[in-house]
């Protein structure tokens, strides 16, 4: 049975750790530690001097509530808490002294077990310690604590070698044989009663006990350092446990999408503004967003902040700028490197982005008959170069077979040639990339509806024209395109070849060419 023994009542942390139960109810005790106590306090005298019921002591022992008592005490700072603290010490010594000598007049030398080797030893470290000197009074306690956890941590490994001792009492041996199938017994007998509190609930009273809720939580995965990147697949599971009242539960969370672990650090923190100027038409009229403001947040990541922030929603957008938000293409499509270019991106949009399109064109319609500047200045562009990010004045865009966005752009011959990303762009790609950036100064901006349009196919053409940097082969090798040469060689005959290309070719899924020779 569960049972409150000497409880000092000093603090309600104490109160409640007490009387928290931390296992089901148990009509019948099965701990069989408990039960051998119960039994040697019995007959103490007729097992006295055996190791099992030594051992059993020690088991016994309250370390975690005699250092729990010390540390009150030692809070205190009186001679009253001195004294008790010294008779802490001392209690706890004279137990472990009576242990020893018990052991010492058991074991015969010749059969030395491990536990009395273990006392021995730790003996000998405590004989090493004058326990009339105050200085060393709260030293040696936390020495004698030490002690003892390690002698009950070491438990089962005692028993096994007082078991195949063989001097273990015949009696004791009946005894121990008897409690074990007793413990076997009353644990049966108690499961039958763990089922009756809900027995109860659910058939007499009629009432079902609210399932528990599993929470969300938050996974933190720190890469190793020899490793680039690390995936976590969806379903991933991990098993972590929570505590409860009762007893700890384990529960199992799984990552509900793919993650990807790798180098990347968060630098700084930005508060976003969605701005809607009750001037601007026919945004205003619509209840769309006209612009998009960001400001880095003055408490910085990793740093502890110089003062509070103030929360206040004006200070937060004190100072605040404009932001580009759009979409980045990246493709080797986007490769063009000379000639006159001209690109043709299709995007493929879902059924009720269609829809939504559709509803918001017959709205402006009605309020404006520049329908088609929805489209043709909604976003600005601009293509990686060497320079940076060169931009494109002329675009057209336009919403074709009522399912999808065409969008194409010209190219000229002096316009640089495209190179993928690097750090004058701000980013790393293996390809030239595209811009796609909402236009703040747009007749509509469109972000109020193009957070709510979702693609789900890209496709890209190119149409290049005038490219001369070729390479050219025939049988004679590589040739210079620079000059005149003998395209098959200088005798040709059937089966002559040449064969021309290159890197900005041998990328991209070529459909039709033609080549022009002089």
């Amino acid at each position: 049975m569960n049972k409150q023994w000497n409880k000092d009542g000093l603090t309600r942390k104490k109160l409640e750790n007490d009387f928290r139960i931390h296992e089901p109810f148990q009509v019948l005790e099965k701990n069989l530690s408990n039960l051998l106590a119960r039994a040697f306090s019995k007959s103490s005298s007729l097992y006295h001097y055996q190791s099992l019921a030594i051992l059993n002591e020690i088991k016994q022992t309250d370390t975690i509530g005699i250092e729990q008592s010390f540390i009150l005490w030692q809070n205190e700072s009186s001679p009253e808490s001195n004294r008790e603290i010294t008779y802490l010490r001392n209690a706890l010594y004279h137990k472990f002294s009576d242990w020893y000598q018990r052991l010492n007049h058991r074991i015969f030398r010749d059969s030395m077990s491990d536990l009395f080797l273990d006392m021995e030893k730790y003996n000998q470290r405590l004989q090493l310690i004058t326990l009339s000197n105050p200085k060393t009074v709260r030293r040696s306690l936390y020495l004698l604590l030490r002690i003892l956890r390690n002698l009950q941590n070491k438990r089962e490994i005692y028993i096994q070698e007082i078991a195949k001792s063989g001097e273990t009492d015949p009696s004791l041996a009946v005894l121990i044989a008897f409690l074990k199938n007793y413990q076997y017994l009353v644990d049966q007998f108690n499961k039958r009663w763990e089922a009756y509190p809900l027995f109860y609930v659910n058939q007499i009273l009629k009432e079902s006990p609210q399932k528990a809720i599993i929470p969300s939580a938050w996974f933190i995965a720190v890469k190793n350092n020899t490793t680039r990147q690390a995936q976590l697949p969806k379903g991933t599971g991990i098993i972590t446990q929570v505590p409860f009242p009762v007893q700890d539960i384990q529960f199992c969370y799984r990552t509900d999408e793919d993650y990807s672990v790798n180098n990347m650090k968060i630098t700084s923190i930005h508060s976003l503004l969605l701005e809607k100027d009750p001037k601007k038409y026919p945004a205003s009229r619509l209840g769309f967003v006209t612009s998009i403001w960001q400001k880095q947040l003055n408490n910085r990541i990793g740093n502890v902040p110089s003062k509070k922030p103030n929360l206040d929603s004006e200070l937060i957008f004190e100072n605040q700028s404009s932001i580009q938000a759009g979409l980045m293409i990246e493709s080797p499509m986007l490769l063009l490197r000379e000639g006159h270019r001209d690109i043709h991106i299709t995007f493929g949009l879902e059924e009720d982005s269609i829809s939504y399109f559709k509803e918001l064109i017959a709205t402006t319609e009605q309020s404006s008959h520049e329908t088609g500047r929805v489209l043709n200045d909604a976003f600005l562009l601009e293509l990686s170069t060497e320079k940076g990010w060169d931009p494109i004045y002329a675009y057209t865009l336009t919403f074709i077979n009522e399912n999808s966005f065409y969008l194409k752009f010209v190219l000229n011959e002096k316009f640089d040639p495209t190179t993928p990303c690097s750090e004058a762009h701000g980013c790393q790609t293996r390809n030239p990339a595209l811009r796609i950036l909402m236009n703040t100064d747009a007749w509509l901006f469109p972000y109020s509806w193009v957070h709510r349009i979702f693609i789900t196919s890209l496709k890209i053409k190119v149409h290049v024209s005038g490219m001369s940097s070729l390479k050219i082969y025939n049988p004679l090798g590589e040739v210079d395109a620079s000059v005149h040469f003998p395209l098959f060689g200088l005798e040709a005959q059937k089966g002559s070849w040449f064969a021309f290309g290159n890197y900005e070719i041998a990328i991209k899924p070529i459909q039709s060419m033609g080549i022009t020779l002089q």
